[in-house]
């Protein structure tokens, strides 16, 4: 008689943190164009016409922590789809949930992104006729061909980090010596 695995309760306040996370997002990418600091290439929207120093200590604080929160919350559930479904079903999974979607959206959101950059960066800039200029920009084919990540960075780095933290487990678990010694030193380093 086959057994199912074993399916953990859902953890809310884990949903919780990664929705409050989501949201200072939206805080974050607002006041980021309103900073002081010229960030350069890095971001390219400014309106330096209302910016206030008030905006720098509130995008630094939460990029303090957004994202390494966001990447703990995923290494957790990651982790526990590991050992407690299987490795298999860990990495169909990941490949489900971050892999595809970060291609897929990556070539449909590619263009809209392009164009509302280019767009937003030119009346920013106070040029005329800024929709005529982005239109001319943003119709070359070129522009089709994804050069960047954009926002969706964090997929990509994810897809990269699960990938790697699957290698190293599925060799620790071929080496449970190693696997042991490592815990012990872990367990150690958190008891002192």
């Amino acid at each position: 008689m086959k057994t199912l695995p074993h399916k953990t309760e859902r953890i809310h306040s884990l949903d919780s943190l990664r929705a409050i996370m989501m949201l200072l997002g939206l805080v974050l990418h607002s006041a980021i164009t309103y900073v002081v600091t010229d960030y350069g290439a890095g971001w390219l929207l400014k309106d330096t016409g209302a910016v206030h120093i008030s905006n720098d200590y509130i995008q630094s604080l939460i990029r303090v922590f957004r994202m390494p929160s966001f990447f703990v919350v995923a290494g957790f559930f990651a982790a526990m789809l590991f050992y407690e479904r299987s490795p298999k079903r860990m990495i169909r999974n990941r490949i489900n949930r971050i892999l595809l979607p970060f291609i897929v959206f990556l070539l449909i959101l590619w263009p809209f992104i392009a164009f509302t950059w280019t767009y937003t960066t030119m009346v920013l800039a106070g040029t005329e006729n800024s929709l005529a200029e982005t239109l001319k920009i943003v119709g070359t084919p070129l522009v089709l061909i994804p050069l960047n990540t954009f926002h969706l960075w964090f997929l990509y780095y994810l897809a990269l980090i699960t990938a790697a933290s699957v290698g190293i487990a599925l060799i620790l678990k071929k080496l449970p010596s190693t696997a042991n010694f490592i815990s012990q030193a872990f367990s150690w380093v958190i008891q002192k």
